[in-house]
């Protein structure tokens, strides 16, 4: 199960693997967004910045 996360800002996405992060990437789209089906906080990034993170899963 892979998935995309964005911040709230929509800057950047991480691909999720069973939970973990497994890279950073820029956010590049048509309009700037991503469809989004659940939220959740990614410890790493919260301590650090404290983002909450939307994800939706891609298949």
């Amino acid at each position: 199960v892979k998935f995309v996360a964005a911040d709230k800002e929509g800057n950047q996405i991480v691909c999720l693997l069973f939970g973990k992060a497994l890279e950073y990437k820029p956010l590049i789209t048509g309009n700037g967004t991503i469809e989004v089906i659940g939220a959740v906080e990614l410890n790493e990034w919260n301590n650090k910045s404290n983002i909450q993170i939307k994800v939706r899963e891609i298949s």
